[in-house]
């Protein structure tokens, strides 16, 4: 029996004392945290998500996001109200849900042609006054699963090598490739990226500084070893400098010279890409800072920033990773050693 019938029950009280304190809402949290996802979450999407470009560029489909495009062209999306009650969808075993819609517009941008159209999204399940869903004329409860939030976390592991205990460290955005830190035991510290390229962080870091990360300030110019000597000698004292000297070494078993120009072209055909400087440089920034591709989200910027005290530097509303980040934690990974 849906627990409708539950506002009918006659509670009865055994207890000498009433109680003085009113029992809190328990299920306040789901409803507040559906409630979000219907106010901003669903227009969060549309805002990552838009605009989309065929691949030679010509058609473009704008959707509902928060621009002035859209507003101009009035393009919204709203959810239709559920067309049975809940009463009915236990009864007829149906779920209790709403229609998604969405104005959507396609532009021809060879001959500035507009097509606008009302697109049907999907369901999207309503949850009820109590915290619940009706799926199928079964009423259930979604059981979060706990995962890690977006940030940087720090673990210690034992090293194969040495049997030596190691800090490692991994940041982990809401959308995109893990990033970890492993030190080895002949001193060197390494990156692994996507969890198949691993990489001297010397390495790393000269790949980030080739692209712009879309951060104003940089730590590095030209990402040379004496630049490296330099600011991680700031960053963690004389400690550093045998890290960086073993991590150089390992870098020019990849190339002879060491400079941020080999990195990136290492990087670009270690992942099968083929095209010049400029395609190099795209490619560093679409997989490290577009959005569309690496997200840390409003979450993981906040962890970072308390982590690694870089709220003085990098704002809370910057997303993308930045060279900063992968400077600042590399260096507590020398700390901890």
């Amino acid at each position: 029996m849906y627990s409708d019938c539950m506002e009918d029950r006659i509670i009865k009280r055994y207890n000498r004392y009433r109680p003085k304190y009113e029992l809190p809402s328990l299920i306040s949290i789901q409803l507040d945290s559906f409630q979000e996802l219907k106010d901003n979450g669903i227009q969060q999407v549309f805002n990552d998500i838009s605009q989309i470009s065929s691949k030679d560029g010509r058609y473009t489909i704008h959707l509902p996001d928060e621009s002035s495009f859209a507003k101009n062209h009035n393009l919204s999306w709203w959810l239709d109200p559920p067309r049975y009650s809940v009463h009915e969808c236990i009864e007829k075993g149906m779920t209790y849900s709403c229609s998604l819609i969405a104005d959507i517009l396609l532009m021809d941008n060879l001959t500035g042609q507009e097509w606008t159209s009302e697109i049907y999204f999907g369901e999207l399940p309503q949850m009820t006054a109590y915290g619940s869903f009706i799926i199928s004329g079964t009423e259930k409860v979604v059981i979060t699963q706990l995962t890690k939030s977006p940030g940087i976390y720090f673990s210690s592991e034992k090293d194969d090598s040495d049997e030596k205990v190691k800090q490692h460290a991994k940041i982990i955005p809401d959308k995109g490739t893990y990033i970890e830190i492993i030190p080895k035991g002949d001193n060197s510290i390494f990156v692994q990226y996507d969890r198949r390229i691993l990489i001297p962080f010397t390495a790393f870091l000269r790949i980030l500084s080739f692209a712009d990360d879309g951060f104003g300030s940089k730590p590095f110019r030209e990402c040379s070893d004496e630049e490296l000597y330099v600011v991680f000698g700031k960053e963690c004292g004389f400690i550093s400098e045998k890290y960086i000297s073993a991590s150089i070494e390992a870098e020019r078993k990849l190339y002879s010279e060491t400079n941020r120009e080999n990195a990136a072209e290492w990087f670009f055909k270690k992942n099968k890409q083929k095209g010049g400087t400029t395609e190099i440089r795209n490619y560093i920034a679409r997989r490290f800072y577009d959005l569309a591709a690496y997200d840390l989200y409003f979450t993981g910027r906040r962890n970072l920033n308390k982590t690694l005290k870089l709220s003085d530097i990098i704002p809370a509303e910057h997303r993308t990773f930045t060279v900063y980040d992968a400077v600042k934690a590399i260096s507590i990974a020398i700390q901890c050693q």
